[in-house]
Order: C-alpha cells, then sequence, then structure tokens
C-alpha cells in the first residue's frame, strides 16, 4: 500500500484516473493495487480492475496500446501477460477465475472492441500468438462456467481444459472459441463461428 501512496503522490494524473476506477502506468512503473501488482512499459495503458486474491500480475509490454480494459481475477498465482506492440481497444476484458492460470497474448496482436478472454478454473492457460488480429464480439474461455456430473459414478464429465491459438490468426467477429481449443498458425475464423 506505501507503494501505491507514493505513486499516486508523485503522480497527480495517476490519482485522478485512480479515482475514477483507471489506473494509467508510465515507464515501467510498479503499483501494488490491493492483491494485484501491474507492471506496463508502455505510456498508454488504461485499465479498470478489479482483484480478490494474492500474487496475481498484469505485465504489459512496450510500445502497447490498452485502451479502457477491464482485468477481473479472482484467485491467487494469476498472470496475465501482454505482449510488445499490442493494441487492445475499449469494451476487451481479461477475467481469471481460479488460480495459477496465465493469459498470455504475444506481441503485434490486436484486439477490436469487447473481446472476451476468460481462464477459468485452477491451472489453465490461454495462448495467443503473434501478429494475431482479432474483431469484435468475440469469447474465447476454457471452461463451461458450471461443473457437470455422471448420476451414476459422481465423476465430473465436463473438466476445463486450456486454450492455444498460433501465430498470425485472424478471428473473425462474433466467433466463439472454447475449452480445449488449439487453432493452428496462419489460419482464420469465419464470422460467428464456435
Amino acid at each position: 500500500m506505501n507503494l501505491l501512496k507514493e505513486s499516486i503522490k508523485n503522480n497527480w494524473l495517476m490519482f485522478k484516473l485512480a479515482e475514477k476506477g483507471y489506473y494509467c502506468f508510465e515507464t515501467l512503473k510498479s503499483v501494488v493495487l490491493k492483491e494485484l501488482v501491474v507492471r506496463s512499459a508502455s505510456k498508454n495503458v488504461r485499465i479498470k480492475k478489479t482483484s480478490k486474491g494474492r500474487n496475481n500480475v498484469v505485465l504489459i509490454g512496450k510500445n502497447s496500446y490498452i485502451d479502457r480494459v477491464f482485468i477481473r481475477i479472482i484467485g491467487s498465482d494469476n498472470k496475465i501477460i501482454i505482449g510488445d506492440n499490442c493494441r487492445i481497444s475499449h469494451g476487451c476484458s481479461f477475467w481469471i477465475e481460479g488460480n495459477g492460470s496465465v493469459i498470455r497474448i504475444g506481441d503485434d496482436t490486436s484486439m477490436n472492441y469487447n473481446v472476451h478472454i476468460c481462464a477459468q478454473e485452477d491451472n489453465m492457460t490461454i495462448a495467443v500468438g503473434k501478429e494475431c488480429m482479432f474483431a469484435n464480439n468475440i469469447i474465447i474461455r476454457t471452461s463451461d462456467s458450471h461443473p457437470i456430473f455422471n448420476m451414476e459414478s459422481h465423476v465430473r464429465i465436463n473438466p476445463p481444459a486450456s486454450v492455444n491459438i498460433g501465430d498470425r490468426v485472424w478471428v473473425a467477429a462474433k466467433a466463439t472459441i472454447m475449452k480445449g481449443v488449439t487453432i493452428s498458425s496462419d489460419c482464420v475464423v469465419g464470422f460467428a463461428a464456435v
């Protein structure tokens, strides 16, 4: 908390944005916000966040433009890593619900508005390669958000699974990428595909 107070005291703009729930980071500053550490090497970063847990980290690479992105982390030991030269537009959201999960966005990747990426349950990974393009209103998730059990064996029949997207993948508008999907490099995912 002292690191947050020192940073805000030295940066009036950060204080004004913090009052509205947004956090702006300049030239690799580290700020502790409750249970979340955000490190950014980019100047053009505006995020709104909510966090519960501990040891959660958001890392943003050089020359990335992050415009009013919502980050929600519920759990501990999670990471969101956004590479260099990324462009992520307003209305996008990154959610982690669980422990030990990672969302990784490769260098030079762009996301238009309302791309929702959700790593749910423990030890899940959503990995997006380099030079990918995401249109608008896209959902990527690792879980159904609820368990389903076999009534006889009492074994869960819908476990979560990680998502892996290769390099130079283009995902068209309204596509949904569900748990366990791997998309190879140089592929196109069509409009409204599941």
